[in-house]
C-alpha cells in the first residue's frame, strides 16, 4: 500500500472507531438524573442528564420510548421544552438566556441503541459583571418514580451547594445567606 494510502486507511479506523465508542463514551459522562451547573468565566455552565421519558410528545409511533430519529425529527421543540424547564433566574427573578444549548442521546445498555433512556443537556448562561442573588428552577423531570427526582450540584468558586429537585421541589435559591 502506498503511504498516503496507509494514512487514509488508519484515518478511517479511528473515525469509525470514535463513532462506535462515542455513545458508550457518553454513558458514563454523567449519571442518569444528575446535573453540574458551574459559574466560571462569565458564566454559569449547565451538564443535565435528563429522562427521556419527559419528551414523549415526540414519541411518533405511541411505543413509550423516543428513538434517535424521533428526537432528531423534533429537535427544536425539545430544546424549546428545555429552555422552559430549566431556568436560571437573577436576583429580579428573570430568567437568563441559556446559549449554546447541545443535547445528545444517551444509551444505557448495548440492548437499547434504538431507544434513548436518557438525554444530556449542556449549555451556558453568560453572565457579566458581579453575581447577584440567583436561583434555579428546573421542572424537567421523567415519568417513571426513579425519574421524578433531578440531582444538581452548583459551584461558585470555592461554594458548593447540592440541590435535589422534585415534583414539590422545583426551585431553589442558590448559596443563599444565612443570617
Amino acid at each position: 500500500m502506498a503511504r498516503p494510502q496507509i494514512w487514509k486507511f488508519t484515518y478511517y479506523i479511528i473515525i469509525i472507531s470514535l463513532v462506535v465508542l462515542s455513545s458508550e463514551i457518553r454513558a458514563h459522562l454523567m449519571p442518569a438524573q444528575t446535573g453540574t451547573l458551574n459559574f466560571a468565566n462569565g458564566g454559569a455552565f449547565l451538564a443535565l442528564s435528563t429522562s427521556a421519558s419527559r419528551f414523549l410528545a415526540a414519541d411518533d409511533d405511541d411505543d413509550g420510548q423516543l428513538s434517535p430519529e424521533e428526537l432528531a425529527r423534533h429537535l427544536k421543540s425539545i430544546k424549546q421544552t428545555i429552555h422552559q424547564n430549566v431556568q436560571l433566574l437573577n436576583e429580579a427573578d428573570e430568567t437568563l438566556a441559556l446559549r449554546g444549548l447541545l443535547i445528545s442521546p444517551v444509551h444505557t445498555d448495548e440492548q437499547t441503541k434504538d431507544k434513548i433512556n436518557q438525554i444530556l443537556i449542556l449549555g451556558r448562561y453568560p453572565m457579566s459583571g458581579e453575581i447577584g442573588s440567583m436561583g434555579l428552577r428546573v421542572t424537567l423531570l421523567g415519568q417513571g418514580a426513579e425519574e421524578n427526582t433531578i440531582t444538581v450540584m452548583v459551584t461558585r468558586g470555592a461554594m458548593s451547594q447540592k440541590i435535589i429537585f422534585s415534583p414539590d421541589n422545583e426551585y431553589h435559591p442558590l448559596f443563599p445567606q444565612t443570617p
